[in-house]
């Protein structure tokens, strides 16, 4: 194959592609084809190599502008979703998003929770939740995620447990954390379901749309995952240790932890004043 027919085969296949794959897997083939019938490598060539640097620009991964979500906008969520006379459904709006945000689970590990992954102590002011699966843990043995109570309007500890007064799950150490609710039109009021099944990702979403929606946040800017990314950037502005924040993540490195984390620019403006000048 001549490297002009080659070029022309690669820009037809970028013309038709979303991702920068199928580029990579071509020059792999053409590279092993010419290797095994012994012909000068095509995919080495200049031309070809520029083709594959234009690819990359065009279809490689850019930079995710989506935000994170921040305390400011989970105090508004609580003070919607979480006031006084506030029913069950509402609760657990806005606990779906503290929770997370605290714990920065990724959402299958939230809706995984069960009851009996709940353990108080210290009069209640810390709690240990235990993530029986995760993203990384690929023997399944299992992680801890620790939060402790803040005494603020958006304590996690605090919201959790008047969910579970709420809610009557607190006896109930096998049923799921976060289930479907019910309205109970005899008594009128909202009731977690009896069915022991896990809230869909598909209702998380539109519980957390609708939470972005009421404070007047843009929900195409603000995702489930945001409630992390957002988490990650908090803590890492505070000061947190790298190693103690890898692990409430379930990072396996700071390489992956980095892209969660959005830099401070109060901090790069400390640089100066740090170095003494």
């Amino acid at each position: 194959m001549a490297v002009h027919d080659y070029c022309t085969y690669l820009i037809s296949i970028i013309q038709q592609s979303s991702t920068y794959a199928p580029i990579t897997t071509s020059v792999a083939a053409i590279k092993w084809i010419c290797c095994f019938l012994h012909l000068p490598d095509v995919g080495s060539s200049f031309e070809i190599r520029g083709v594959v640097s234009y690819a990359k620009r065009k279809l490689g991964k850019h930079e995710d502008r989506r935000c994170g979500v921040t305390k400011d906008m989970l105090a508004k969520v609580v003070q919607m979703f979480a006031n006084a006379t506030a029913s069950l459904k509402d609760l657990r709006s806005a606990l779906l998003c503290i929770l997370s945000f605290a714990g920065f689970f990724r959402i299958s590990e939230l809706l995984s929770i069960r009851v009996g992954d709940l353990m108080f102590t210290e009069f209640s002011t810390r709690l240990t939740i235990t993530v029986r699966k995760s993203k990384t843990d690929q023997f399944g043995s299992g992680s801890h995620v620790y939060i402790a109570a803040t005494g603020n309007l958006t304590c996690p500890i605090s919201l959790l447990r008047r969910y579970l007064a709420s809610s009557g799950v607190a006896n109930t150490r096998s049923m799921y954390l976060f289930r479907n609710i019910e309205y109970c039109s005899a008594t009128t009021q909202y009731m977690l379901s009896s069915r022991n099944v896990s809230l869909s990702y598909t209702r998380a979403r539109e519980i957390f749309r609708e939470c972005m929606t009421k404070i007047g946040a843009d929900t195409h800017k603000y995702t489930l995952h945001m409630l992390r990314r957002g988490a990650a950037t908090a803590a890492a502005s505070a000061g947190v240790p790298s190693r103690a924040l890898l692990r409430q993540g379930r990072w396996r490195c700071e390489k992956s932890s980095a892209p969660y984390i959005k830099a401070d620019e109060e901090l790069q403006f400390n640089i100066t004043k740090a170095v003494g000048l």
